[in-house]
């Protein structure tokens, strides 16, 4: 008896060095890493968001949130008149709706000629935009519509939520998944597997194109003008890893088939990582611009006469 017993102790022991051991070395994979699921997710919180069985996550327009009846930030601006105004409608993801670039461009152009719309969703991929447009956007009656193309709109980006106080993540083609706020906060291994088991993969570029193919065909059809905006990693190109490399390739060869209007800031950008760093909202994210970031690329839009189509 004594033996079986020792023999259960060594081996509830070696259980126990052994997930001691993977939690060590899942802290060690995610100690570089933010955010409290450390799996890369949209900005979201029930009030703003909620479950799409079509597209895995959408914003609550017009339920008083930050998104108002026709899909966009709230904003001082009456949808009835424009007050002799061109109506400008910028559209995207994160990059879009934390609104550096929106913002930097209105100070550049000023408020005289222009109204500024932002229906930025932090996550969005290309069929999610296209979507929110499609309810909701188009209603606004835009002039023009400026799309940020992001590197990410080829990947499908969870959003957390939190319902009776535990994270739910609401992901594109998957349903909702409930994950544990209390072990989040104590386990590197629950956080890495739950990295593992989040959908994180690409959209066929046939799949992404056919999304601009048919946001270009709606704002045509109301008679607006249509950019992009192919927003670039915020890192000199050589260290962008193959996927980013990747997608922008397939980005600028769906813009030359459709043959659309488009602004290339990447050239725009210094040449050493610590300029580029300087650019970045933190350090280490590569994906969102600050301020000084936001006002570098509108500079380059505004030069390139980005909303100069009054004549056209």
């Amino acid at each position: 008896m004594k033996i079986i017993l020792k023999r259960f102790l060594l081996i509830f022991l070696g259980i126990g060095l052994a997930l001691f051991a993977f939690e060590a070395t899942a802290g060690f994979l995610l100690k570089r890493q933010k955010g409290p699921l450390h799996v890369p997710m949209a900005e979201g919180t029930l009030k703003e968001m909620y479950y799409d069985t079509q597209l895995g996550f959408f914003p609550r327009v017009g339920e008083g949130g930050e998104y108002g009846p026709h899909g966009c930030l709230s904003n001082e601006y009456d949808v009835g008149d424009r007050k002799g105004r061109q109506r400008i409608l910028f559209i995207g993801d994160s990059v879009t709706h934390r609104h550096m670039i929106v913002d930097a461009l209105r100070e550049l152009y000023g408020d005289q000629d222009f109204e500024y719309w932002n229906a930025g969703v932090g996550g969005f991929n290309t069929e999610q935009i296209l979507e929110l447009y499609r309810r909701h956007n188009q209603e606004i009656e835009p002039d023009h519509v400026v799309f940020t193309f992001h590197n990410n709109d080829f990947q499908l980006t969870p959003v957390a939520v939190e319902e009776n106080g535990e994270p739910v993540l609401y992901i594109p083609d998957h349903p909702p998944m409930q994950a544990s706020h209390s072990i989040i906060g104590r386990s590197a291994l629950y956080r890495l597997w739950l990295r593992f088991v989040t959908p994180d993969y690409e959209r066929a570029p046939e799949e992404v194109k056919r999304d601009v193919a048919e946001l270009q065909r709606l704002i045509q059809e109301q008679g607006a003008k249509f950019s992009v905006v192919l927003f670039p990693i915020l890192a000199p190109y050589d260290t962008w890893a193959l996927r980013e490399q990747r997608s922008r390739r397939q980005a600028l060869e769906i813009l030359d088939a459709l043959e659309i209007r488009y602004f290339d800031p990447l050239e725009a950008l210094p040449e050493d990582l610590a300029s580029c760093k300087l650019l970045r909202q933190e350090p280490d994210d590569t994906w969102h611009p600050s301020s000084e970031g936001g006002m570098l690329m509108a500079k380059f839009l505004h030069q390139g006469g980005l909303l100069d189509l009054k004549g056209e």
